[in-house]
């Protein structure tokens, strides 16, 4: 949302100082009429870098990574967790839709890492 690298690193410190242990990292996604519609969201490896930042930071947090991630990271998602994330949010968000739950469970399974995920009913969207 127009936050410097810097401001990102003092975020994580204070999450850090105020004991946080789930970190949610959400990701602009611009949309037209929105007050963020023109802001440009970060590169893809920029994003990385920060989740890194993060983990660096944050090393025994839980970091999940969720809104804007497809949308932002499109090939690259998966490099979230060489970065350091340790869980994604999966199915749809609040305003946006995600990409089908099945494809991000494919994804973890070519990653060799295991959800443990018991199936909910969650497969809400078409592949």
């Amino acid at each position: 949302m127009g936050e410097t690298r810097d401001d990102r690193c003092e975020l994580a410190f204070s999450l850090r100082d105020i004991g946080a242990s789930i970190v949610p990292i959400n990701i602009l996604n611009p949309i037209p009429g929105t007050p963020f519609a023109e802001i440009k969201p970060p590169l893809p490896m920029e994003i990385l870098q920060t989740i890194a930042c993060f983990r660096f930071i944050l090393p025994r947090q839980e970091l999940m990574v969720a809104g804007g991630r497809a949308v932002n990271l499109r090939d690259l998602q998966s490099m979230v967790f060489m970065a350091g994330a340790s869980a994604l949010m999966v199915g749809n968000y609040l305003t946006t839709l995600n990409q089908p739950v099945e494809q991000d469970l494919q994804m973890l399974k070519d990653l060799g890492l295991d959800p443990s995920w018991d199936k909910h009913g969650f497969s809400d969207q078409e592949i």
